[in-house]
């Protein structure tokens, strides 16, 4: 099968059009397709060899929240829309795992989490593994990171072969303005004719969702005066608040934000978290009222109203702090809105970057990719989150590519993973290989398996993809089956005995066999950790069944 070309690509691809090239990935008439070859021989052409390389991950980006995949969202990527139109897309991607730092070492080594043993976040990724960015190093790039998910930080092994690294999140934050900022500040240093691999990751569509246009949560009266508006829902991001406390008793307000303005004290509880509430000079703090232990945590609940009296013996006004953590666990019915802010606010950082490229005269001849390591269930199979999850919107990705020599408006619909992007990198900055390309062709003929790994997710399952058949299997001895071809949102179970079906009993045998793998693969030891670090995988929702 060869890649189409659509003019109106970006703009005008409708979600049907995009379903059934996702589809086609699977082999409807029951043969793999081969790998197109007019647009992977492109990207490897002798043209692209020596340009500057900048890879753009959106953490958590569904495909159908990309403009001109979308079915119900406005044109929620309009600046995305421009790179998609003078690019390659290939709606086949797909990740082999729906979570971040497993897929980020994926991406960085070409290599499954089984074969890696990175499995959850928590985890340390091996020095044993030559990364992507080492090989790029070693071939003449200048490197640099940007990356704004504090589970693919230096602490965790991320920043190995990066002459510049940023992960910074826990002292500015993981706003994408900040990650565009941060990296051009890097470019500033390129020199003219200087080549360099640059690798960005956004956050703003993973929770919580931060952004410039985002409401804020929390008001903070002192002494019945209003003195801030604040949005603290980012638990890495430790909250100081200035307040000037008077002579004698003193009251600090905080009351929660919804929508529509504060909250009633009669609503339901607030969704926000906090921890650690005290003030910087170490007067005492006394909680009045508003706060709930939450078990087994070191959160407590914020009421919609609470309230800290301090006591200040001093004889006039004096400066203090506020200090504390905080995260939100996000109303079901409310995380969709949230969730859309979060995609434009990323795209609207994305323009910012590639018009400062543009201004810069860097745009027009530098490779650039753009991709997700996972999706998001907003709903669908009542399900919320991604961890736990091997739908297909947790498991498809967008990825586009933008090369010189390569004519915009290209769809490829074979499939690819994110460990044949990594070796697809490579075949362009260092020329086609024999041995890579003819494992990366091979892999799109094979089928495709992913998986959710504990403890982070509640359950070890094994998705197996191939020729229009999906099986997924369990560690509790689930099996469940669905034909994509007829039932592409996988709302109908297959009978599992079928058997005029053989694919299927071949398709269970591998998944069976992968499930094993995975389960004897070491993984994240919960007892290692400190209180600490299990909260702040709480506030990002991976533990305990939070979303």
């Amino acid at each position: 099968m060869k890649a189409s070309r659509d003019p109106s690509l970006g703009g005008d691809l409708s979600w049907g059009i995009a379903t059934a090239v996702a589809l086609s990935i699977l082999g409807a008439t029951g043969c793999a397709p081969a790998p197109p070859p007019t647009v992977t021989e492109s990207l490897a052409s002798p043209e692209n060899r020596g340009r500057n390389i900048i890879l753009v991950l959106s953490d958590t980006h569904r495909l159908d929240h990309v403009s001109g995949f979308s079915p119900t969202i406005d044109d929620p990527t309009p600046h995305l829309a421009s790179l998609i139109r003078s690019g390659a897309v290939f709606p086949g991607a797909t990740t082999p795992v729906p979570i971040s730092a497993p897929a980020y070492a994926t991406l960085m080594t070409g290599r499954l989490p089984t074969e890696h043993g990175l499995l959850n976040n928590q985890q340390h990724l091996s020095p044993t593994h030559l990364l992507l960015q080492e090989e790029l190093r070693n071939a003449g790039y200048r490197t640099a990171g940007v990356v704004s998910n504090p589970y693919c930080s230096s602490g965790h092994g991320f920043a190995r072969g990066f002459d510049h690294f940023w992960d910074r999140v826990e002292g500015r934050g993981k706003e994408g303005e900040i990650v565009t900022s941060e990296a051009i500040e890097w470019l500033e240093s390129i020199a003219d004719g200087e080549v360099f691999f640059l690798f960005l990751a956004y956050m703003d569509a993973h929770t919580p969702y931060i952004s410039d246009t985002s409401p804020p949560s929390l008001r903070m009266d002192v002494n019945g005066v209003r003195v801030r508006d604040a949005q603290p829902e980012n638990a890495h991001i430790e909250q100081r608040y200035p307040v000037g406390l008077h002579p004698g008793r003193n009251v600090i307000t905080l009351s929660f934000l919804d929508l529509d303005g504060p909250a009633s004290p009669t609503d339901a509880p607030s969704p926000l978290h906090v921890k650690g509430l005290r003030l910087a000079s170490g007067r005492a703090l006394e909680r009045s009222s508003g706060f709930e232990e939450v078990k087994g945590t070191g959160f407590e609940r914020l009421a919609n109203r609470a309230e800290l009296v301090i006591s200040s013996p001093e004889s006039e006004v004096v400066d203090d702090e506020l200090v504390f953590h905080c995260f939100r666990k996000y109303r079901h019915e409310r995380i969709p809105a949230f969730y859309e802010g979060g995609v434009r606010s990323f795209d609207r950082s994305f323009g910012r970057l590639t018009g400062y490229l543009e201004q810069r005269g860097l745009l027009e001849d530098a490779i650039i990719i753009f991709l997700s390591d996972h999706g998001e269930m907003l709903g669908e199979h009542d399900s919320w989150g991604h961890v736990g999850h091997l739908w297909d919107e947790t498991l498809r990705i967008p990825l586009v590519i933008k090369a010189p020599g390569l004519p915009g408006g290209v769809l490829d619909p074979s499939r690819i993973g994110l460990r044949d992007i990594h070796d697809l990198i490579l075949s362009m900055a260092l020329g086609p290989d024999e041995e890579r390309d003819g494992v990366m062709q091979a892999r799109r003929r094979e089928p495709f398996v992913a998986a959710t790994y504990p403890p982070e997710a509640p359950l070890l399952q094994v998705a197996v993809i191939h020729e229009g058949y999906k099986i997924v299997v369990d560690a509790d001895g689930s099996e469940r089956a669905f034909d994509l071809r007829s039932d592409p949102s996988e709302d109908t179970g297959l009978i599992m005995d079928r058997h005029d079906e053989p694919a299927l009993d071949a398709l269970l045998r591998i998944a069976r066999t992968e499930l094993a793998t995975a389960a004897a693969t070491e993984s994240l030891d919960l007892d290692t950790l400190s209180p600490d670090e299990r909260d702040r995988l709480r506030a990002l929702g991976y533990l305990d069944g939070d979303e």
